[in-house]
């Protein structure tokens, strides 16, 4: 990543995972100023948040989605992490640093 360039070693983002939806106030995850509830987070998210630091490449999640009609359902996902350096390389170059350190 670009912005990891700038960073000094122990403030670059090393992980990182794309969640299923966007975090919303109406979902007690964010306050209506759009502060997060750490306590919400850790709960709904505690599977994936622990993942990412015991270098778990897939996490598999069930949640619930409410349509905007009321409907209730629940979702069976897989949710991949990624490494912040390999995700923002070209895959030919990455292949090389990694043949050369083979």
């Amino acid at each position: 990543m670009r912005a990891n360039q700038d960073l000094p070693e122990a403030a670059r983002v090393k992980r990182f995972v794309l969640l299923h939806k966007r975090l919303d106030a109406d979902d007690a995850e964010l306050t209506r100023t759009r502060t997060l509830r750490r306590g919400v987070i850790d709960e709904r998210y505690g599977t994936i948040i622990a993942a990412l630091y015991d270098d778990v490449c897939s996490v598999t999640i069930t949640t619930s989605a409410t349509g905007q009609d009321g409907t209730a359902r629940e979702i069976r996902l897989a949710i991949q992490s990624m490494d912040g350096l390999v995700a923002a390389e070209p895959a030919a170059k990455r292949r090389r640093q990694l043949a050369r350190s083979a």
